[in-house]
């Protein structure tokens, strides 16, 4: 077996989807709301006769969400996408070797402990494949340094997340990437916290010549967003709601949890790869201090961030 025989690492491929789909797929909570709120708690018979019938949008809605590559998954197939050149075009061959098998999969609903036995449709199976970005290869200096630095268990999550990715992968993401996996320790929550947290930003940014800069200003973001909404709240604290939209006011939603989680990761993750962060406050993030008399919340705050 080569990693250039088309045949073989195809026919592999879609041997191990067709065990996961054996394994059986547990519904998520989000497909058991979708569930019960479109179809009105169906019974397993029931449900059985939705899925029966493809045709409907709200059926195939539910489709895409149960034949949903989940992580778990995703980190069982990703040794054979590791091992084997997958191109473009084997995802069709991947498709019909599968579907040779006549592949059926079990619903398990946690709660109820039920189990639905469907077969799968062949659209849901492809739209399966190809969300595995098979073809997707991951640079090289960076698997190896996950094999170094990570293992080849904690290594797999890690590469399932950059194979995922929409954006490309040039010099400067590489060599940023390499240094994280380098500084940051891999087994830990944090390590996995910051990196999905990367994930995201590196999809937004638009220049990677300058990252340290680009994280710092995504901290002043969620800075001045966080002093927004908490300004806001401190002046709903004063006036009701009616009175402060009379006086021209307006209430500012901004997560608040996640803003102050981001900073922090924010600030492991420069602290890891470039040995320096920079501190905020509100002046020097070109902020308007609040009224005298501020909640104690938002002294407190600034104390932590600067």
């Amino acid at each position: 077996m080569t990693p250039n025989d088309s045949h073989t690492r195809c026919r592999l491929l879609a041997e191990e989807i067709a065990a996961i789909f054996k394994d059986g797929i547990i519904l998520s909570k989000e497909a058991r709301h979708y569930i019960d709120s479109t179809f009105s708690s169906p019974s397993c018979g029931e449900l059985a006769g939705i899925l029966d019938d493809a045709s409907g949008c709200e059926t195939q809605s539910l489709l895409e969400m149960i034949f949903f590559p989940d992580e778990a998954q995703q980190i069982r197939l990703e040794p054979i996408l590791a091992t084997y050149h997958f191109e473009g075009s084997d995802s069709r061959k991947v498709l019909s070797l599968l579907l040779t098998q006549g592949p059926e999969t079990v619903l398990l609903f946690p709660e109820s402990k039920d189990e639905l036995r469907i077969k799968v449709p062949r659209e849901a199976a492809a739209r399966f494949i190809a969300r595995l970005n098979i073809h997707k290869r991951i640079d090289a200096r960076l698997r190896e340094s996950l094999e170094r630095h990570a293992g080849e268990a904690l290594g797999a999550r890690f590469k399932v997340g950059l194979r995922n990715t929409r954006f490309e992968f040039s010099e400067n993401k590489v060599a940023f990437f390499k240094r994280f996996f380098e500084s940051m320790k891999p087994e830990s929550a944090l390590a996995f916290d910051c990196f999905d947290f990367l994930l995201v930003f590196f999809d937004e940014l638009k220049d990677d010549r300058h990252i340290y800069r680009g994280l710092m200003d995504k901290k002043r973001f969620y800075f001045k967003n966080l002093q927004k909404v908490l300004r806001a709240e401190a002046q709903l604290e004063k006036s009701n709601m009616e009175t402060l939209i009379l006086q021209g006011g307006r209430m500012f939603f901004f997560d608040k949890e996640a803003a102050g989680q981001n900073m922090r990761l924010i600030d492991e993750i420069s602290l890891a790869v470039f040995k320096k962060t920079e501190p905020l406050d509100p002046l020097s993030a070109g902020i308007e201090l609040l009224e005298k008399g501020a909640p104690d919340s938002l002294n407190k705050m600034f104390r932590t961030l600067s």
